[in-house]
């Protein structure tokens, strides 16, 4: 789901944690864990990162428990190419890989590569692909995102896609439908997921469904309770052999209330317990028997023009946990769970940050919104 970037006349002083500085020695905590904690984003001045047009101005950088490296002085450039900016990382066996643009010397344009194990893969796509993520579908790599068409009655419409490097590039089926939102993918035991949200006749009469494709074989479903969708589902994810997503939808077109549904299967499983009738999801993780959702509520952050502003939000199993919020606007957009410990990515005011059991820690260099994407807890390698 795009994010309605928020305005401000001055930045909102950040008062979390900072967090460890890059190049930090190893401790002896190093030593002895069994999970590494791996953040992805961007480092630069601005106000904004990832995927934006001045993106170029930004580094993709990783975080491993703290410590920053730059991807592209880690990784060097595809062969014929000047630049390699990262837009995704995901792991393989414990194991970094990346998704990038490679741009040529003195050239705007941009072909997408994978890298791993050393290798750079030309993805044959190019700027018409759109918010492009990286997954690993049973050690294979696996790029999902959207293209956009037109129909005859001049509506834009989004279709899936996803490439690997055996069967190249597949566009995915809309089944008769249009759609407007893509957002959200994962890929568990060889199998490939999208959520997003589809609609019949007009966009602006609010009578969508949520849509999951599996390998690309499209299922649709409508918000509870006779209810009204324009986001569809906004996070899918699958643990045991479930399928989860997560819906926002309202009783009634807006300003209703937004409703939070999680789904289990294709069937709605609980409701997230917000008083807030703005809130917003975006991620989720499972963890067992408990579900963890993310996003932004609790908007008690007044301006001089009345206005509030929702800050960072985790659920656990419908209830909302104890966090650092840093009296700023902000929210959450990627969870992880490792022995009952949750970690999260996302926004807290302008800087990118991480929050480990709720404690959040800024990541030095990350200024701008969305500079800190994805959390990822990974088995120690010694």
């Amino acid at each position: 789901m795009r994010k309605l970037i928020i305005l401000m006349a001055a930045l909102i002083s950040v008062s979390c944690i900072s967090g460890r500085k890059s190049g930090a020695r190893q401790t002896a905590d190093d030593k002895t864990r069994k999970y590494d904690v791996y953040a992805f984003g961007w480092v630069g001045d601005g106000t904004s990162a990832g995927g934006t047009e001045d993106g170029r101005e930004y580094k993709s950088v990783y975080w491993k428990n703290g410590v920053r490296t730059v991807i592209a002085d880690a990784v060097g450039t595809p062969e014929g190419y000047a630049e390699f900016h990262a837009t995704d990382m995901a792991f393989v066996d414990g194991r970094p890989v990346f998704l990038g643009r490679a741009y040529e010397n003195g050239r705007d344009d941009f072909s997408y590569f994978t890298y791993e194990d050393g290798k750079f893969t030309d993805t044959g796509l190019n700027e018409n692909l759109n918010e492009p993520r990286l997954l690993d579908a049973g050690g294979e790599l696996v790029v999902v995102g959207w293209t956009s068409v037109t129909d005859k009655d001049g509506t834009m419409n989004l279709r899936p896609l996803a490439w690997t490097k055996d069967r190249g590039t597949e566009i995915y089926d809309l089944n008769g439908f249009k759609c407007n939102e893509i957002n959200g993918a994962v890929a568990d035991n060889g199998n490939i997921y999208v959520c997003g949200r589809v609609y019949r006749g007009s966009f602006n009469d609010y009578d969508g469904y949520g849509a999951v494709w599996k390998n690309g074989e499209i299922s649709v479903f409508r918000a509870p309770d006779n209810g009204k969708t324009m986001f569809g589902f906004t996070a899918i994810t699958v643990s045991g052999g479930n399928t989860y997503a997560l819906m926002h939808s309202q009783d009634d077109v807006p300003p209703s209330a937004t409703r939070l549904t999680v789904w289990k299967n294709g069937n709605p499983l609980m409701t997230i317990d917000t008083d807030d009738p703005n809130a917003t999801a975006t991620c989720m993780a499972v963890d067992g028997d408990d579900i963890y959702v993310g996003g932004s509520a609790n908007s008690t952050i007044p301006d001089d023009t009345g206005n509030s502003y929702g800050m960072p939000a985790i659920w656990k199993n419908g209830k909302a946990m104890d966090m650092d919020r840093a009296g700023v606007f902000g929210w959450i957009n990627s969870i992880a769970v490792a022995d009952g410990k949750v970690y999260a990515t996302g926004n807290a005011g302008f800087k990118g940050a991480v929050w480990a059991d709720g404690k959040c820690a800024v990541q030095k260099g990350a200024n701008g919104e969305n500079t800190v994407v994805k959390v990822f807890c990974v088995p120690a390698r010694r």
